[in-house]
């Protein structure tokens, strides 16, 4: 911890410690953080009598819960504990209520706003941009659930399908890279199924079969091939 504090200094913190009156001193006092929390962290717009301000006994709980105990009994909260505080989960911009999940997710796949990536392949811009294998590493990893990948037919002498942005300048990448990227990195944050969106532009019969045979051995049992026992499918309904 104390490597990383140093490596990732967080200067803008020391400012506003002493603009809240630590006077060039690592802490402020618990009269001065109920005061940072009242005027600075408080939501001016709600009802004071609904909501009313922290009082210094409500704030020394909270000071309790990131200072040691030779802060504590200065009442004073160092730089350190005030930045653990601002990163804790006080702070997080999402209600801690909110992170549990409360919707029904045993419905059709078309029912869910699903966090999809576009062109996932590229780094940057669409027109000249870097195409990266890692790109699919990361969304998936951050929660994506669809992803898209532009095929496109290999060349002699390997004839190796590969992915890029077509007609333009941007770089390619391999086809079997991808697969084992996305393969290796699918389920590791999210048990959720990830939906593979194919633009196939690889019109050579040999070629698409090696596609296929590449989804088959890189995916495994992870790949859906053939309709769910509990949910046939039928004409008209949409997936499950």
């Amino acid at each position: 911890a104390g490597f990383l504090d140093k490596a990732c200094g967080r200067p803008e913190l020391q400012t506003i410690l002493e603009e809240s009156g630590s006077r060039n001193k690592p802490f402020i006092t618990l009269d001065q953080f109920t005061t940072f929390l009242n005027t600075k962290q408080r939501d001016p717009r709600l009802n004071e009598v609904l909501y009313p301000p922290l009082k210094k006994e409500q704030v020394r709980q909270i000071m309790e819960n990131y200072e040691s105990p030779s802060h504590l009994d200065r009442d004073q909260i160092s730089l350190k504990a005030f930045s653990n505080y601002l990163a804790g989960e006080e702070n997080n911009i999402v209600p801690p209520e909110k992170l549990d999940l409360m919707d029904d997710m045993n419905q059709p796949l078309s029912n869910y706003f699903i966090n999809s990536s576009h062109n996932t392949y590229l780094t940057v811009g669409q027109l000249t941009g870097m195409s990266s294998v890692e790109m699919y590493r990361q969304v998936l990893l951050t929660g994506c659930r669809c992803i898209e990948l532009d095929c496109w037919k290999g060349r002699l002498p390997d004839e190796e399908p590969y992915i890029t942005h077509g007609f333009t300048m941007t770089t390619e990448i391999s086809f079997k890279e991808v697969l084992e990227a996305i393969a290796e990195s699918a389920f590791k944050t999210s048990n959720y199924p990830v939906i593979l969106s194919f633009e196939n532009h690889v019109d050579s019969p040999t070629q698409q079969a090696k596609m296929a045979e590449y989804c088959k051995t890189i995916f495994g049992d992870a790949l859906l091939i053939n309709p769910l026992e509990k949910f046939p499918l039928v004409p008209e309904q949409p997936l499950p």
